[in-house]
């Protein structure tokens, strides 16, 4: 599994306006600057994140970006999901392998997959911005 560009620069996109949630609505050309990322990558990032309502956005003069809930309710999980699609570590385990029921090696990509499925999912927005993610303690 690898993370593309698109699925960093949402979360980047997602911190900013976490971090500046008390300041309303913020363009995308603030973001893009202290983010130093393009403007124009960015518009089709927000239109994935504002078509699935992670976001409001507010068109005029002071127009821009929020968020749409509290950054504490938005998982990575879910902000990756919407922007990669599936975050699994190989294909055969969304299913579609023929040899999936017999195959040696099913147990571990499961596994990994819900690691990294519950890992994502117990961090929020809000953590990414305090710093506080830490690392999962593995038995």
């Amino acid at each position: 599994m690898m993370i593309s560009t698109r699925g960093r620069y949402a979360l980047h996109v997602m911190a900013d306006l976490a971090q500046h949630i008390d300041e309303g609505p913020i363009s995308l050309k603030d973001i893009a600057l202290r983010q130093q990322l393009s403007v124009k990558y960015l518009e089709s990032i927000v239109a994935i994140l504002n078509k699935a309502n992670m976001l409001q956005s507010f068109r005029g003069k002071v127009g821009g970006y929020c968020l749409s809930k509290r950054p504490e309710e938005y998982t990575i999980q879910s902000i990756l999901e919407l922007t990669e699609g599936s975050l699994a570590p190989v294909g055969c385990v969304e299913g579609g392998c023929p040899n999936s029921t017999g195959c040696i090696t099913m147990p571990l990509w499961k596994n990994l997959d819900s690691v990294i499925e519950n890992y994502l999912e117990s961090v929020t927005l809000k953590d990414l911005i305090d710093g506080s993610v830490n690392v999962p303690v593995l038995k």
